[in-house]
């Protein structure tokens, strides 16, 4: 209710802001897109934000997202944002509502076919096993068409995977939002509208692997294994894949041992190997299993007093607090990202060697896509607006980046270099995921990032994009 009585207010800017137009050019309403004039209509995006996030924050992105969308496609954007530990079971209670009035619309549709009536069904979550339903929602989300949502799989710490929080999802734990949403057939299909044509551009902004984790069977198909026709049932959110294990090593301390500026053999990857009673153990090769029995009689002879043999660093950022905090290391492993080679090299003390490439699993090229709800389907011109929308949450940076970080000079400053400095007040802060809002290779890097963050994000997402393709090629080749 407070979301819609400020929205008076900026419905008073928004008015003036419509007689400025029509006030110029012979009255005619300015859309960008000659091809996309178009007669005004709202979409409603459904998605997830930080608890800080206020009301009247989310309210200005709403005001800067539809002056973008109605210069483009006279089209008005709502945005429907909750915390992540509320967000799904808000969704599904919209899904369950939204998607019975429209069965109850098409039943009485006489020009359907008796076919077409059993191809669409009442969802009642009540009975699929485990799907925790929010018994209220709020009233604007109530009178809102169910249009564009995030679909997401959560975080290992998410409590909706806590069986101990009153929050907790076992149908999102057991068999994630995805398959839920699309075994009520609550999700559009989308392959018709993106093969070619006008929104072909959803398919070729998207990665082949991940746009293919949303290629299910169609629904006159689904429960016929032997003849499925497939269908894309959302668009897959570009982020960076995978990671690597960096192996490093101390020059101060290997190269009096190993002095050969190659240390690619000492580099090599961890080998299974077989024990005298059958059991497999995980090993180092045999050179670096040497070079570490080297240091160890050195520190047995009080050589290396103070200075750790070997240590395992979950980021570049735990390692670079260690460094910092005066340790010394002679060998380093770090999981971490493309960028850890190149800021654990310019100290000038590590040579750094890439180990082995992570192994992603299908669902990890999927955490995070946009959806659009069935119950627009029969309706093509609410489609197509969606589409359009989508388009600009996966292409165009100025809206992409209003999404991410909010209001410029409100929300957030931008550097000279490009980078944003997020600047919200107590009382209007806007804070999201880069995960859950479209494609993170048109976002500008962000203070907020970690310094490899950054790294990743620089020029273009350089180095984001090379991990991601060199991750996706480890995958397809395994």
């Amino acid at each position: 209710m407070k979301k819609r009585i400020m929205s008076l207010a900026l419905c008073l800017v928004m008015l003036l802001t419509t007689f400025a137009f029509t006030s110029c050019d012979e009255g005619d309403f300015f859309i960008d897109d000659p091809e996309a004039k178009q007669d005004p209509m709202t979409i409603h995006i459904y998605g997830i934000t930080d608890d800080s996030t206020t009301e009247a924050a989310i309210l200005r992105v709403e005001e800067a997202l539809t002056e973008i969308a109605v210069n483009k496609y006279n089209t008005t954007i709502d945005l429907h944002l909750f915390p992540e530990r509320e967000y799904a079971a808000i969704l599904f209670n919209k899904t369950q509502t939204a998607m019975n009035t429209y069965v109850t619309q098409r039943q009485n549709d006489t020009n359907l076919s008796e076919e077409e009536k059993n191809l669409i069904k009442t969802v009642d979550f009540s009975k699929v096993d485990g799907v925790r339903v929010a018994t209220q929602i709020p009233s604007d989300v109530t009178g809102a068409s169910l249009d564009i949502f995030l679909v997401y799989n959560p975080p290992a710490d998410s409590e909706t995977l806590n069986p101990d929080s009153e929050y907790y999802n076992p149908a999102i734990a057991n068999n994630g939002m995805l398959n839920v949403l699309y075994n009520a057939m609550a999700l559009a299909p989308l392959k018709s509208s993106i093969d070619s044509g006008t929104f072909s551009t959803l398919k070729s902004n998207a990665y082949a692997e991940a746009l293919s984790y949303l290629e299910l069977a169609t629904y006159q198909t689904m429960n016929n294994p032997t003849n499925r026709v497939l269908d894309y049932y959302g668009i897959p959110n570009n982020y960076v894949y995978g990671s690597y294990e960096y192996i490093l090593f101390n020059k101060t301390y290997v190269d009096p041992l190993f002095s050969a500026e190659d240390k690619s053999d000492l580099a090599q990857p961890q080998i299974e190997q077989e024990l005298p009673n059958g059991s497999i153990q995980v090993v180092d090769c045999p050179a670096l299993r040497g070079l570490k029995a080297e240091l160890s009689v050195m520190q047995e002879n009080g050589e290396l007093e103070g200075v750790e043999i070997e240590r395992t660093f979950s980021s570049y950022e735990e390692f670079s607090q260690y460094i910092r905090g005066g340790n010394q290391v002679a060998i380093a492993i770090i999981n971490g990202d493309k960028a850890v080679e190149q800021l654990a090299s310019e100290s000038g003390i590590f040579d750094v060697y890439v180990r082995s490439v992570s192994e992603l699993l299908p669902i990890d090229l999927c955490q995070s896509m946009f959806c659009i709800s069935n119950t627009v389907n029969s309706t093509t011109d609410r489609l197509s607006r969606c589409l359009q929308i989508l388009t600009l949450i996966n292409t165009d940076s100025e809206f992409r980046n209003i999404f991410q970080y909010g209001v410029e000079n409100v929300h957030y400053t931008e550097g000279r270099d490009g980078t944003v400095y997020l600047t919200g007040t107590e009382g209007d802060r806007y804070i999201m995921n880069p995960m859950y809002t479209g494609n993170m290779f048109i976002l500008k890097p962000c203070d907020t990032m970690t310094e490899s963050e950054k790294l990743l994000a620089a020029d273009n997402w350089l180095l984001g994009k090379l991990q991601t393709n060199e991750v996706l090629e480890a995958y397809n080749n395994a």
